[in-house]
């Protein structure tokens, strides 16, 4: 368990240096060997979703949820990447998609407690007012990676 962590820590650094590709494989081959791991199976719809990969994205978002072996926070953090994932696939095609991702993202919220912390004082007024604030906000929470369009994307299901 200690060594997939640590492949899981390796492949977070290759993605956030712009080596997502790499990032992928690295996690492809832990999954190989450990296809239920939920921290490795997150990090890869992750880096899925930041490649433009909705679906891929989507697929493995899914099984996070289904598997039954995440942390309550990691398993909030799959719910956000997955309403993201279902949004962007969903431009333009209706109320449904759009609907499903403002569920997905709902249920995040609530298994999700520092994102929950940080939007009760969005939501309430207690933060500066201003997108760009909040966008800041949804970035600082340490243990939800956004990029400023996933942190937008999110204020506008929320």
């Amino acid at each position: 368990p200690q060594l997939s962590a640590a492949r899981v820590v390796r492949a977070t650094a290759l993605q956030q240096s712009g080596r997502v590709r790499e990032a992928e494989e690295e996690l492809e081959r832990l999954l190989q060997g450990d296809p239920r791991n939920p921290a490795a199976r997150l990090q890869l719809g992750y880096c899925q979703l930041c490649a433009g990969r909705a679906r891929a994205a989507e697929e493995s978002l899914e099984r996070v949820v289904r598997n039954g072996r995440a942390t309550r926070s990691a398993l909030g953090a799959a719910k956000v990447y997955l309403a993201i994932a279902v949004d962007l696939q969903a431009p333009g095609a209706g109320g449904g998609s759009q609907h499903r991702a403002e569920s997905i993202v709902k249920e995040g919220l609530s298994a999700h407690r520092n994102l929950q912390q940080v939007w009760k004082d969005i939501d309430g007024g207690g933060a500066a007012s201003g997108q760009s604030a909040e966008v800041q906000r949804l970035r600082g929470i340490c243990d939800l990676d956004l990029t400023a369009a996933q942190a937008k994307q999110l204020l506008r299901l929320l």
